[in-house]
């Protein structure tokens, strides 16, 4: 055999088994969930609205002090300084970029 034909014949060797195991765990996962469903139950409760809080909740003021982290850290990155040299004094969030990407305004280029 030539080393063409020795190399089709590896690879579809290799596809062939490669795609049999896919179809073996594909439907050992299918048994799987025929085997592990839970029954249905016939009625479910039904949850009523908690009343809003207020939006500063800590989840909220967490995700804001680690968007302030992810922000420092790309900026000192971009400006070659360690991230605590940085010092941010306040966020304030600015929907209008959305409106200018969307009507093509915002098509500033980066001056190096």
């Amino acid at each position: 055999m030539s080393d063409l034909s020795t190399g089709l014949l590896t690879a579809a060797i290799g596809i062939g088994i490669v795609l049999t195991v896919l179809c073996l765990i594909s439907a050992t996962v299918y048994l799987l969930k025929l085997f592990s469903a839970k029954p249905v139950e016939a009625e479910t409760p039904v949850r009523e609205k908690a009343p809003e809080t207020h939006p500063e909740t800590e989840t909220e003021i967490e995700y804001e002090s680690e968007l302030a982290a992810v922000i420092a850290a790309a900026i000192a990155q971009d400006m070659g300084v360690p991230p605590d040299r940085l010092v941010i004094r306040s966020l304030k969030k600015d929907e209008t970029w959305k409106e200018n990407t969307i009507r093509g305004k915002n098509r500033t280029r980066r001056r190096l």
